[in-house]
């Protein structure tokens, strides 16, 4: 009897499939054993290797590749997954995405048997795709999973955009066409023809996401590491080199912003508004205690988490060094001494209200050397706006004495 009708998963299947997680680690050790990587070596304990799959493969990046990759300051590869909340969930906006991807049917989508599609065949396939997992036409409130979900792998600028496609169709191949999920890819890049074109080619994807297994695309953080590692290799193939390792490997403590932590925080300095969540405000006014009281920030949990992160790391880096120099290979050497030079030069821990903390102390340092009392200004501007607000409210007042006169 079927367990679920979704999934069309049998009960001794569940069963297998429980009985075996708790062995789950040694049973990746054997099957990576053959890529003749050393896997308890202190190079895998710096820089881990992703896995993937349902026989959960390697990447084949190896600690050498990324050690090099840092030193040498090699382009990190970009793989972005749209939040599963925030994914597509009726046809309608199904359409509209791969309208966009398309930039309405200016450019061809490829799909997973590498054949390209007319916007009427587009159209025709979405309405496949909605028709195999019931999805509405229009959103009707109700929650539901993600019908499909968007990818975009990005290359840095000055990549060949043909190069970049072709690795992506293999990563794609490899890793969704493989597991039987059906998806549409295109490319973007700066040319004549799209000269408004970001100046860095990038693919967006748009994936079915439910196989014809019946199975759901569940994208996590170890398959977006294994899908940066991959396609890094798979890239170099294509003349395309870039690393993929974690901010904390390369010494980088500040997470970047996205795109509607930047547009929010525009909005607000536009308006002079505060910071409209709780968390941002209490860091502002921590800020604002430090300028005021001369003393630094307290250290915060995630502050210790990030020291505790770097400590760690080079621990690790140093066992890694040791192990390179015992190898006598010239190669090694060299990367070791280029490793070691590297951690040494790391900036120390900060986090980016720290950092903010200190460009402003450098600003008014330089504005009190001007003979530029910011603060007295500030409070001069907030007694004037003040004086005026006051102003209008007794012409507001007179006007209506007047009106009842």
């Amino acid at each position: 009897m079927s367990l679920s009708t979704r999934s069309n998963l049998k009960t001794e299947d569940i069963l297998k499939w429980h009985k075996g997680r708790g062995s789950s680690k040694n049973s990746h050790k054997e099957q990576r054993s053959g890529s003749g990587y050393n896997r308890s070596s202190a190079g895998f304990k710096l820089f881990p290797t992703a896995s993937y799959g349902s026989n959960r493969a390697s990447s084949e990046l190896s600690p050498s590749d990324k050690a090099s990759g840092i030193v040498n300051n090699l382009p990190e590869s970009m793989v972005k997954l749209d939040k599963a909340s925030k994914g597509i969930k009726c046809q309608k906006h199904m359409m509209a995405a791969a309208d966009y991807i398309s930039r309405h049917g200016m450019i061809d989508l490829e799909d997973e048997n590498g054949e390209f599609l007319t916007h009427d065949e587009l159209e025709s396939r979405i309405e496949d795709w909605c028709k195999s997992q019931n999805t509405p036409y229009e959103e009707d409130g109700k929650k539901r999973a993600a019908d499909a979900r968007r990818l975009v792998i990005s290359c840095p600028k000055g990549t060949d955009p043909e190069a970049v496609k072709k690795a992506v169709r293999e990563l794609a191949k490899e890793c969704l066409a493989n597991e039987d999920y059906r998806y549409l890819f295109a490319i973007h890049n700066r040319s004549k023809e799209m000269p408004n074109e970001p100046d860095h080619p990038h693919v967006h994807l748009l994936i079915k996401a439910i196989n014809s297994k019946g199975k759901r695309l569940n994208l996590r953080k170890e398959d977006l590491r294994y899908l940066r590692e991959r396609f890094a290799v798979i890239a170099k193939k294509y003349g395309i080199d870039m690393n993929a390792t974690t901010r904390a490997q390369r010494g980088h403590t500040q997470k970047s912003k996205t795109q509607e932590r930047i547009h929010q925080e525009e909005r607000e300095w536009n308006k002079h508004l505060s910071p409209s969540h709780p968390y941002d405000l209490s860091r502002m006014n921590q800020i604002d205690d430090a300028l005021n009281t001369g003393k630094d920030i307290p250290e915060s949990v995630a502050k210790q988490k990030a020291v505790k992160t770097r400590e760690n790391i080079i621990k690790n880096a140093n066992e890694y060094i040791k192990e390179l120099r015992a190898s006598g290979n010239t190669e090694n050497l060299k990367l070791a001494a280029d490793l070691e030079r590297y951690i040494s030069n790391m900036s120390p821990v900060k986090t980016s209200q720290e950092e903010l903390l200190r460009k402003i102390r450098e600003f008014n340092q330089i504005q009190k050397e001007k003979g530029y009392d910011l603060k007295e200004k500030i409070r001069q501007r907030k007694s004037h706006q003040s004086k005026q607000s006051q102003a209008q409210k007794w012409a507001i007042h007179r006007k209506k004495q007047n009106q009842e006169r």
